[in-house]
């Protein structure tokens, strides 16, 4: 986009706490325009291209703030595109009038893309911007990058795992930008997480999974109930496997995921070439024709090879009043659900769609119909919580026999994470006892309820107080070589020692990086190492108030006495630091600490 020169953006970043802000953050400066905003909104090519979250918070702004208020704002707003992140966001002016935004990131080049966005999108609305916004196609064209790139990168259990991190002080680290791959904890006590599913998974037990034929294999070679089902090709298949395994039946691709192509309760040769249609989109060739198994729809989660909750899921249903058409039910029941998205465990919004007009038409029901008053209205025949199905914990009523299914099919799957999806009557009435069926393996149970739920996987993964972190020394002086004292005393600890200082990285003594990165990413490729087992790190107070700190903290900080350390730099260094040490020598300064590292982790 072409602008004039004042009003281009600087941006960089702290990619740690700093005297700045207490937080990494993308930072972008700016010139604050002299004219109040001339819109109250957004137009309508940005209205009808952001999600409806970003549009509602956005047009709640004061657009009589100050400007860098409202960038931060549409900063904020933006990088919540996909789901809330409780990011932290400070603004500030510089002493010639300045606008300055600190936005905090868990992924710094979609954070950068969004200030800079954000920014883009307040001068619009300060009338600052092109003439014609609408046909601004080049920032149209970043928006919808942006919406992209925060799909890939992050989904809801990603999003609460971080936060329950964020809560507990365990580090994490995109372990390829760009990725969902996550590493929570440092160097020897890092994990690798892909939503809920980690390293501990594996690749053997997930293609199992994925292919609902097999796991069902797999379940009943154990000796546990799975359901009777045959593979069709073709619509005719379907039928001739329908007939033959009696209706009513169940028709899904053989591979997909969040209830995608899934048609329950199918009672009719035509009903079958519909939702064979359906399922074939999704999977073609591939899709399954199976027999109901009826009970209530259960999710049992195994984490860290126990099982950690159950939960049951129950389609959407409605009440009728005697004086509401089904359409308006639906919509009071969506009102009601919008206000409880705050809430944990919240149902998603109801959609109509084919799915559920077939749903009612099965009750002699169509959209316009008034429902007599008591009237409980089915809406869909798919329980899944993607599609707007309710939740309730049962963990207490789940009997001993299914709790040890669930851990023996984890086992068996080679799985640390799984949700089972299990039918029966009765949860707390044993498999052996009733008709039932485990009619799927998942290894990304997901989260009905995210908060707990994420701090019951990093629990499984970090138990009690531990955060996996490594052993780890901040050296702040005049030359980095300093540090390099620290080096062999950790090593006759037999650590594996990791080096970082603005010019160089070793682990063990061998070299990383021939070309120059900043000393924060240095820092980061130790510890994204599983054989790193403590880290030195050294800096000088110029490296400080330009990068803010190279790791959001450290167990002990040494200052050499001959650098004459800025207040501010002290400060930070005392709040990011478990012990800062300037005078006593470095033997005797680190004995005590490495008797209290010696059992990090245990």
């Amino acid at each position: 986009m072409n602008r004039p020169t004042k009003f281009v953006l600087e941006m960089r970043t702290l990619p740690g706490p700093s005297v700045l802000v207490p937080f990494a953050a993308v930072v972008a400066e700016f010139a604050v325009p002299a004219t109040p905003a001339a819109s109250m909104g957004l137009t309508e090519t940005f209205r009808v291209l952001l999600p409806e979250t970003v549009v509602a918070r956005v047009q709640a702004l004061n657009w009589r703030a100050p400007f860098e208020t409202l960038v931060a704002a549409m900063a904020q707003a933006l990088q919540d595109w996909h789901g809330v992140n409780d990011l932290p966001c400070r603004t500030a002016r510089t002493p010639s009038g300045r606008g300055l935004v600190f936005l905090g990131y868990n992924f710094e080049q979609t954070a950068a893309l969004a200030l800079e966005l954000g920014y883009e999108l307040a001068l619009v609305a300060y009338a600052q911007g092109p003439e014609a916004a609408d046909a601004n196609s080049a920032l149209t064209a970043r928006l919808a990058q942006l919406g992209a790139m925060m799909m890939l990168q992050q989904r809801d259990a990603d999003r609460s795992l971080i936060r329950a991190a964020r809560v507990r002080g365990i580090p994490f680290f995109p372990v390829a930008p760009g990725h969902r791959v996550l590493q929570y904890g440092q160097g020897k006590y890092g994990r690798h997480f892909i939503g809920t599913s980690n390293q501990c998974d594996s690749v053997t037990g997930a293609r199992l999974q994925y292919n609902k034929v097999f796991s069902n294999r797999l379940v009943r070679r154990l000796g546990f109930p799975g359901v009777e089902h045959g593979v069709a090709d073709i619509a005719d298949n379907a039928v001739r496997l329908a007939t033959h395994i009696g209706y009513p039946v169940v028709i899904k691709p053989i591979d997909s995921s969040e209830g995608r192509g899934v048609t329950a309760g199918i009672t009719s040769a035509e009903e079958v070439a519909v939702a064979f249609a359906k399922a074939n989109a999704v999977s073609p060739g591939r899709v399954i024709v199976e027999r109901l198994v009826h009970g209530d729809n259960f999710r049992l989660a195994v984490f860290g090879g126990r099982l950690a909750y159950v939960v049951l899921r129950s389609p959407p249903r409605l009440v009728g009043t005697g004086e509401h058409t089904v359409a308006e039910l639906i919509g009071i029941e969506n009102q009601r659900r919008s206000e409880a998205q705050t809430d944990v465990g919240a149902p998603k919004k109801l959609t109509v769609d084919a799915d559920m007009l077939s749903t009612l038409q099965k009750q002699n029901l169509g959209l316009n119909d008034r429902v007599p008053t008591g009237q409980v209205v089915t809406l869909r025949t798919v329980t899944n919580v993607s599609s707007g199905s309710t939740t309730v914990v049962v963990t207490e009523r789940l009997h001993p026999d299914n709790r040890e299914m669930a851990e023996a099919i984890a086992r068996c799957f080679r799985l640390d994470t799984v949700g089972i999806d299990f039918l029966t009557p009765d949860i707390a009435k044993s498999w052996r006892t009733v008709p039932c069926a485990v009619i799927e393996v998942n290894s990304q149970p997901g989260f009905s309820f995210p908060d707990w739920q994420a701090r019951l996987v990093l629990e499984r993964a970090f138990p009690g107080t531990f955060t996996g972190r490594i052993p780890s020394v901040l050296v702040v002086s005049v030359e980095p070589l300093r540090a390099q004292e620290v080096l062999p005393i950790l090593q006759r600890q037999k650590l594996t020692v990791g080096f970082a200082e603005c010019a160089s990285a070793s682990l063990g003594g061998q070299p990383r990086f021939i070309q120059q990165v900043r000393l924060a990413d240095r820092v980061v490729a130790l510890l994204l190492d599983p054989a790193c087992e403590a880290l030195v790190v050294a800096c000088m107070q110029d490296d400080i108030l330009r990068e803010g700190l190279p790791l959001d903290r450290c167990d002990v900080c040494m200052i050499d006495p001959q650098v004459k350390l800025l207040e501010s730099v002290r400060t930070l260094l005392t709040q990011c630091s478990s012990r800062v040490i300037t005078d006593a020598p470095i033997e005797t300064a680190l004995a005590q600490w490495l008797a209290e590292a010696a059992n990090c982790g245990a």
